[in-house]
């Protein structure tokens, strides 16, 4: 018996993420593709990301998606398909994949996500794209057709967006290129002035990790490894929670002064129902204890941190995919809205 298969996937900057309808599940890999001599693909996604900085010369790891929108056609094209086969025992003859996609795309930006998959074994798949705020929005459990005003921050890895939705509509969208990765970027700034040591991303990454989940009145410090800003050798240093704090903290002072701005931007009606309901923190970079309580402090508006994270997008697609009356807000590429 013929099965129509449905895959939603979530091709963000740092990983990719694929909704199964079939097996009811979801594949986390790192959106990383490692190439040879710029033509020969030799590894996707977590395989990709371990040999990141381990590569000779004439290999290169990147990511081809660039604050959630793909730079690289081919590269995106090499990972989307190699994932789908490697997690996914059927695939179909005319499988659905629903994109998660920023709002406000260009022609061409919406033509990419169909170049991407109708390749090979994938030629006769159906491509629909659902805006990433409408996708959160119903992971959320919002009643978004009802809703009279909603604001969400999706803070991820490269970007932070910032999405307002009313009557079913994003009527606001701003991108903030502040997120993960510039909260490492401060870290590793931090250590290397006060430890004069320079440390990998991936190092001030788990010292984010570690430090941010403590309370701010804790004092605690630990070792990390880097090369002596003097020397050039390598060697331990002390990092302590208080310096990890202030480096992140310094960053998210920035995305809450784009968020006023961006709160006065909205119609005083919806704002008054944000007012109420509250603005929802979601992506995998808002999991930092309090954080949803230092945003608040400085809008004046309760912020609800939500208990998704970095899965509330891909959720969001399972929903458009699950029930009839959701899939309605999914669109083809060459359909313009």
């Amino acid at each position: 018996m013929f099965y129509h298969q449905e895959f939603g996937v979530d091709f963000g900057t740092d990983t990719i993420k694929i909704y199964d309808k079939r097996e009811d599940s979801v594949t986390i890999e790192k959106n990383c593709i490692a190439v040879r001599n710029h033509m020969d693909v030799i590894a996707v996604g977590n395989e990709a990301y371990e040999m990141l900085n381990r590569t000779s010369a004439d290999t290169k790891v990147e990511t081809p998606v660039e604050s959630g929108r793909i730079r690289d056609v081919r590269h995106a094209e090499a990972i989307i398909h190699q994932l789908l086969f490697k997690h996914h025992h059927y695939i179909g003859y005319r499988p659905s994949i629903y994109f998660a996609v920023p709002t406000d795309m260009t022609e061409i930006e919406r033509r990419a996500y169909a170049s991407i998959a109708r390749r090979g074994k994938l030629k006769n798949c159906s491509v629909y794209l659902v805006e990433k705020p409408v996708a959160d929005a119903l992971a959320l459990g919002l009643p978004i057709k009802k809703a009279k005003g909603t604001v969400m921050i999706n803070m991820g890895a490269y970007s932070t967006t910032l999405s307002a939705i009313a009557d079913g509509h994003v009527v606001l969208n701003s991108t903030i290129d502040i997120a993960g990765n510039s909260f490492d970027k401060a870290i590793a700034a931090a250590v290397r002035r006060k430890n004069r040591l320079n440390i990998s991303l991936m190092t001030a990454e788990k010292l984010k990790k570690t430090f941010m989940a403590l309370d701010e009145n804790v004092c605690a410090g630990a070792l990390a490894q880097g090369i002596d800003t003097d020397t050039g050798l390598p060697r331990n240093g002390f990092v302590t929670s208080s310096n990890v704090r202030k480096a992140v903290m310094s960053r998210v002072e920035t995305i809450t002064e784009e968020l006023c701005n961006f709160m006065k931007r909205i119609p005083p009606q919806i704002r008054n129902t944000i007012a109420q309901d509250g603005i929802y923190l979601i992506g995998g970079s808002s999991h930092i204890k309090n954080l949803n309580e230092i945003i608040s402090k400085k809008l004046d508006y309760p912020v609800i941190q939500s208990s998704l994270y970095e899965n509330c997008t891909v959720n969001g697609l399972k929903e458009v995919i699950s029930y009839s009356g959701a899939n309605k807000l999914a669109y083809a590429p060459m359909q313009r809205k």
